[in-house]
């Protein structure tokens, strides 16, 4: 099981709202994904990401347990991310100045890194296949 995440930051030109999209693959074939607006608007292209990593990051676990449940399996929730500032404020527990604003409710991705219950990878933007849903096309 891949998981591949990405954001956009505020590309909904109305209310300036940013996209989370993800790509859940087994064995190479895509087997879940979605792309939605974000609930609220981001200040910054890390706060988005963040936003798009913690939704995955809850879609994996709840996958996961579903098929704990079927299959009697554990696989580990090491979803792929292209954003280093994201993989960084998931890691580090330690608030700056630029970070603070982040809500509450997305550091469940750095409780969930800290109970062990997921690791974060990180992956070149080319090869980030949730690209294509949460960018324009041009």
């Amino acid at each position: 099981m891949s998981a591949y995440m990405d954001a956009s930051h505020g590309n909904c030109l109305d209310p300036r709202r940013s996209f989370s999209g993800y790509i859940f693959q087994l064995d190479h074939a895509a087997v879940s994904w979605k792309c939605r607006k974000q609930q609220s608007v981001a200040t910054s292209t890390c706060e988005a990401e963040y936003m798009a990593l913690a939704m995955t990051i809850n879609y994996h676990l709840w996958l996961m347990r579903g098929l704990q449940g079927i299959f009697k399996i554990d696989i580990p929730a090491a979803p792929f991310c292209d954003s280093n500032t994201a993989i960084d404020g998931a890691y580090n527990p330690k608030l700056n100045d630029r970070s603070k604003q982040i809500n509450v409710a997305y550091h469940f991705t750095r409780e969930q890194i800290d109970q062990g219950n997921v690791s974060v990878i990180y992956v070149l933007s080319e090869e980030n296949l949730p690209d294509i849903y949460t960018k324009e096309m041009t």
